[in-house]
Formats: C-alpha cells, structure tokens, sequence
C-alpha cells in the first residue's frame, strides 16, 4: 500500500498546502499505509481517521491496572499515563516505557497511537534506546516523514529530527528534492544532515545542484566543492546547474581533468549536456581541456577518442604524440599493459585517470572470460597468455569484483605459473607492483579459496602472517575507509582456525587502542566494528576480555544476517514472491525449468494468467504465493503485473531475479524498500550487492560469486519455499546444511553466498549505520 500512497503523492502534496484540509487528509493516507488496506481510488472522499475512544482505567499503580500487560496491548494509554505521572513528579519504570513506545511506533500500529508517540517525545528523548524504538516506524515510513517533514515537526519537533535522521539514510533522494521542506523543520540541522548525505551520496548532489543554490548559495559552493571529487562524471555531465555561478568553470575544470575520458565521452555524444561541455573545453584557458575538446571533434572511434584523452597530460606536455597515443589506444592488449606500467612506473605521475581506467580495462577483460564460461581454457584464457606476473597481478587486484569463480580460478593459476617461470615469490611480486591495491587482491584470493595458495609462495610464516596484517594496519587514514575496511572484514571472516583467530584479536585491540589514543572517530569505528565482527564470529573469546568490553559499544549496530527473518517474510501467515524473467534464450529456458519444478509438485496450485502465473501452497498455518511474469514481453507486462500486485495490497516480501547480469539493474529498480529476501540468480550477482541495499536496506541477500545456473536455482529456491512453509524458525547456516546435501553434487552450488556469509556488506552496513551518529 505504501506504493499506491506514493502514486497519491502529488495530490496529497497539493492538498496539504489548504488551510485547515492538510492535517486530515495526511493522517487518513498514512493510516491507510500502516493497515496496508487496498487502493483507494482518486474519486473516494478521504475522511480523517476516527478519535480514539475515551477510555476509564484504574490510576497507574493500582492493582487493577496491569502496565505490564498494557504497554504492548494498549500502549497509547499506558503513555497518555506516563505523561501524568511525569506532571506529578514521578516516572514509569524505563523497561515499561520503552515496551510502550516500541509498541506505539510498531510499523503496523494504527497512526492515532503513532501520534501519542511522538508527542510523548519528552518522555524518553534522554533515553538510550529513543533512536531504536523510532526507527522501525522511520524505515518503514520513510518516504512520508520527508515529504511530509513541516507535519510532523509540529507534532515534536526533536522527535522528527531523530525520525528524519533515520529515514535520510535510506532515501537519500527526497533528502535533496525535499530539502526546502527540511529547512522548515530547523534550518541548520536540514543543511548539515544535506551535507552528510551529499559525502555519503555525491552524484545526488550534482544532480539537485539547483535545489541547494536556491536554498543557499553560498553553503552549496562548499557541498559541492567536496563533492566533486566522489563524482566527478556527474560534475561534468550536470555542469549546466551551477554554471553561472562565479566559481562554476573552475569546479567543471577540475571535474574534467578528473576524468578526462568521461569527459571526451560525453563530448562526443548525441546527449543534452554534449554541446555546453563542448563549447566550455573549447572556450578554456587551461590547454588540457582544449585538447579535450580536440580529442572529442576528432572524428575518431569514440573509445579510441576517450582512452586518447587519459593522456591528456603527456600530450600536453610534449611526452607523447596524438599518433602515438593513438596506437597504444587501438588494442585492448596493448593499452591494457601500457596503464600498467604508467601505474607502477616510479617516475609517473598517479592521476585518478589511470586508476580509473585500469578498473574499466580488468572489468572488460573479466566480463570477456565470464561470457565464455562453456568454452576451453585454451579458447577462454589465450588472451592472458602475454602478460607478465605484475599484469595478471593487475588485472586480479582490479578487476576481481567483476570476476566469476571459474575465471578468477583460470588468471589466478597464470599468475602462480608466470611467477614461478620469473622465479618470483610472493613477497617480490608484491614489493614489484608496490603492493597496488592489496587489500582488494588479499580479499579476493580470500573469497575465491585461493588466499593459501598465494601465501604458499611466501617461505617465511611470520612474513606470511605479516601480508596480511598490512590489509588491517592505518584503516582510517585510506581514502574510501569503508570500502578498504569491508575488505578487511571479508578477509577477516574466513578465519576458522585458533591460531589465526587469536593473532587477527591481537592486532584489532592493538589498532583499536591506537586510534583510541587519538580520538580518530572513524578509526574507532572500523576496529570497533571489526571486533565486534570477530566476536560475534567466535562467541566473544571469552578468555578475552579487552575484546569482548570493545565489540559490546559496536555490537548492536551489526545486522543479525544469521536468523531466517520470518518474522518479515510472512505478513498475517502470507508470503508474497515476486519473480523476474527476461525476454531472450536464457530467460525462456528458465522460466521452462521453472514452471516444471512446480507443475510436478502435488502441493502447489498454479494458475495460469496469459501473461504471468501464480503458485501457491500452504503449510503450518502459512501460505507462500508466488507471481512471475512470463518472459515473452517487453517489459510493459511485467510492469501491469506490478501495479496489479500494488492495487490488491500485496508487496512482496521476496524478489527472486532470474535472468543474465545486464537485467539485473531492472530488477533492483522495482525492488520495494520492505523487501525481506532478495535472490540473485545472475553471474556474479555479489558485485551488486550495494545497490540492492540502497533499495531495500534490510533485506537479507542470496547471491552468487560465480556462475548462476537454473540447475541451482530451481531446486535450491523450491527446497528454501517448503522450508519455508514447515514454519520452522532456524538460522540459515541450518537451511544451507540442508540444501548441499542435496546439491553438493552440483559444482556450481559451491558459488552461491548465503545471507549471513555477506561480510563486506555487513560492516558496510554496519558502518554506515553506525558514522551517521557521529557529528
């Protein structure tokens, strides 16, 4: 229902700004959002919903009155009590209190009691656990607290504050569209929550460049100034919003040497903003964006045009010819090696633009062996076969997050082999490329069960050991600390033996105690979480106390992935799932291996609709039903099959995507933010990980670190449904027990990650939650 609210928001919007009509018709729309009833239609007169019944009780205290009891069944009374007591001088006992008000803020609590709620801010502002009991009712309700922001201020207004500071962090969007409505609830504040989502989220904040000049110009130069550097390309292509600001050619300037290949692309392009960049590199002073622009009216290959401009800086300076640039951007090969070697090279300057392309070439050349998983090795790898150790080092440190397991396993054994024909060990091959991107490297061979393999060429185990202790060492002085930490974590979480344990708990309280001594936040952030990573892995290491009194500050704010959330995947016993099928050979296949799994189970219904199916089957007093589209459609079907599930009031707790990576942004895009369960059946689903946590916060994922194959899927999801229905609560490590057993003979099964084994999105999680309670 949340959906069919948001279709109203225009109206509701509009409507709010009547003088005496605003305060009804909102309680009425978000009362209807929390009971989830079904669409309304335009023409059905809203009403506001009905006063709370005057109730007589017995005074608190008396025997009559049982608070325990009250504070979960009627907890609006036992508050409207607590501010009473709280007049006479005396208060409720804090376990009842927070019982009350977790209660009244339950997302499916009728608003009337919501009300009470934050209205009794003042009862528990000062207590601990005031931003825990808000923030269910905050995610859920999200998208209304920020657009209707101005309301709820004038109900309490620090409550809101507490409220909004939750929801910013998951709708980033409507904190910039949204802000002049922020601005109304307490200026400063509005500004300086802005201000964090725009280092959190920097192209959002190129994209509402506008909306913060109106708010202030002044404060937006500064946002937007730091923000450059997180998002340059945004910078580039959004230039025409602050463009006639005094300082808005200086900023497009540094954005383009930036990325001057991006910067060549959308100069080339038949795109809105192509001509203004254009004629801005054109009109420069400074002669690297003049051979940009140069670069861009060339009338060469586009790529070939855009890799020209990474050199822009040699070219400029005479180091290097446009003909010679020219030859070394024409083979992938050849420019491949050639990045390599300007980014080890001592004497080379180490612009982002190097880095930048590096990332592109390895992802291109993970993305060509993926694509020929079926094919021999001697066909899928001959385009290693040149490179040398330090370029296939390279290519793995940069390109592993778009590699799947078989071909990450084919450049890793061509590295070991390269090295030993070289004659170098571990240790030569790292201080030969500068430890480039080690971390990303060490995290790689960790998730890719090759971490042993690499550290066996090493012949000194303290050294060894001391390999991977510099991926933990000096966290926080890293640029990107959350992505470089996360890789931390994922290495961290493949510890199993004692002895490993114990030396990765030593050198976390030593680094912990480190930044402690300094008072650096965002280092007391990373060690704080990586030990209280560890500790929850192990049971808190007892014999060790200094970690156990440091993981207990970080604890809570690590999501527990390890429970099956039944809790959130049946509404009132019903599971809704929601599948996505694409319209080309693989999809068709699929959805055939599909319909077959359940049109031969005796204990599951299907119906066929045209263009989707629905399934459903019952067991333990819950019911799962299941719709997928048909995967001979142009996507507008799926799309009808969409606002059909929305205007019945049934958001599905479950998204399975089946269909090849490239669709993969289609189904994110429809993910709806309560989503409990979301399944990536794709290739390498891990790699977009980040961007179904943006949609759906709190979903737990399962997701793959190789192929995806439908001789997986089928069965694994079937057998995770009638676990499901048996209504046994249990963690996922049991359920993933089970289904190898009947799986394990399929080699691929090995590839697919559970929820509670996501260890770098946990601590990003982790730590995004956490740093967005530090001033």
């Amino acid at each position: 229902m949340m959906a069919n609210c948001a279709n109203h928001q225009q109206p509701l919007r509009a409507r709010a700004r009547q003088p005496g009509s605003r305060i009804s018709v909102f309680l009425m729309v978000l009362s209807l959002a929390v009971s989830f009833t079904p669409a309304v239609s335009q023409e059905r007169h809203l009403l506001p919903p009905a006063a709370p019944p005057q109730r007589t009780a017995s005074p608190p205290g008396s025997p009559a009155v049982d608070l325990a009891r009250l504070a979960t069944e009627d907890p609006c009374l036992v508050l409207q009590h607590a501010s009473t007591w709280q007049q006479d001088g005396r208060t409720l006992p804090d376990p009842l209190l927070r019982q009350a008000v977790a209660a009244a803020l339950h997302p499916d609590t009728p608003w009337t009691c919501a009300e009470v709620a934050i209205r009794s801010f003042d009862l528990y502002k000062d207590r601990l656990w005031a931003q825990d009991v808000i923030a269910p009712f905050a995610l859920h309700h999200a998208r209304h607290l920020i657009l209707n922001a101005d309301f709820f201020a004038t109900l309490h207004r620090d409550w809101t504050k507490m409220a909004l500071a939750v929801a910013a962090a998951h709708t980033p969007t409507l904190v910039f569209s949204e802000l002049k409505t922020l601005m109304a609830v307490d200026a400063p504040w509005a500004k300086q929550l802005t201000a964090t989502m725009a280092s959190r989220y920097p192209a959002l904040a190129f994209a509402h460049a506008d909306v913060l000049l109106a708010v202030d110009r002044h404060w937006a130069q500064g946002v937007l100034q730091r923000a450059v550097q997180g998002a340059p390309q945004k910078a580039v292509s959004m230039v025409r919003l602050y463009l006639t600001e005094p300082w808005g050619l200086q900023l497009f300037t540094e954005a383009a040497l930036a990325v001057p290949r991006w910067t060549v692309t959308v100069a080339d392009a038949d795109l809105p903003e192509s001509q203004t960049v254009v004629e801005l590199l054109q009109q420069s002073r400074d002669p690297h964006l003049r051979l940009l622009a140069e670069l861009a009216q060339s009338g060469r290959d586009g790529d070939i045009a855009a890799r020209m401009g990474g050199f822009v800086y040699d070219l400029v300076a005479d180091s290097l010819s446009l003909e010679e640039a020219a030859r070394l951007s024409k083979d992938d090969q050849i420019y491949f090696r050639t990045l390599v070697a300007r980014k080890l090279a001592s004497w080379a300057p180490q612009p982002r633009v190097v880095d930048d392309a590096l990332q592109d070439q390895a992802t291109i050349v993970f993305q060509y062996l993926n694509e020929l998983f079926d094919k021999p090795d001697t066909v899928r790898f001959r385009i290693l076969e040149p490179l040398t150790a330090r370029e296939l080092y390279t290519l793995l440190a940069y390109g592993e997050e778009n590699a799947i397991s078989t071909s990450y396993h084919g450049a890793f054994m061509r590295l070991l082999t390269r090295m030993r024909q070289e004659g170098l060990t571990g240790e030569r091959i790292l201080a030969q490329v500068n430890e480039v991107r080690l971390r990303p490297f060490i995290k790689a061979a960790t998730k890719f069960h090759r971490l042993d393999a690499f550290l066996a060429t090493i012949a000194s185990p303290p050294e060894r050991w001391a390999v991977v202790a510099r991926c933990f060492s000096a966290l926080e002085r890293t640029p990107d600390i959350a992505v470089q930490a996360a890789h931390a974590a994922e290495i961290l979480d493949t510890a199993s033996d004692g002895q490993s344990l114990r030396l990765f708990r030593d050198m976390i309280i030593n680094e912990y105690r480190r930044v402690e001594r300094s008072q650096d936040q965002q280092g007391l952030a990373v060690y704080g979480l990586l030990a209280a990573r560890l500790a929850q892995r192990t049971g808190g290491m007892p014999e060790t106390p200094a970690l156990a009194t440091i993981a207990q500050l970080y604890h809570p704010y690590l999501p527990d992935w390890h429970d099956i959330p039944f809790a959130h995947l049946f509404h009132n016993g019903l599971n809704v799932q929601r599948y996505f099928f694409y319209n080309d050979d693989d999809g068709q296949g699929s959805f055939r291996s599909f319909m077959a799994q359940y049109r031969s189970a005796p204990a599951w219904q299907v119906e066929d609709y045209g263009t989707f199916v629905r399934m459903t089957s019952s067991g333990a007093d819950r019911r799962i039903v299941i719709y997928a589209n048909k995967p001979t459609d142009d996507g507008e079907r799926a799309t009808e099959l969409n606002r059909l599930m929305q205007q019945h009031g049934m958001p599905p707790q479950v998204i399975i995507h089946r269909g090849h990576s490239p669709y993969v942004a289609e189904t994110i895009a429809r993910l709806p933010r309560t989503a409990a369960l979301v399944f990536l059946g794709n290739c390498g689903g891990y790699t977009f990980l980040e961007g179904v946590f943006n949609q759906a916060p709190d979903a737990h994922v399962i997701t793959t670190i190789g192929l995806g194959t439908l001789t997986v899927n089928d069965p694994f999801l079937k057998e995770l449904n009638e676990y499901l229905l048996r209504g046994k609560d249990s963690r996922w490590a049991e359920f993933w027990r089970q289904a190898a057993s009947r799986l394990d003979h399929n080699p691929h099964f090995a590839d697919y990650v559970a929820p509670d084994h996501n260890a770098g999105a946990l601590f990003r999680r982790a730590y995004r939650d956490f740093t967005s309670q530090i001033p």
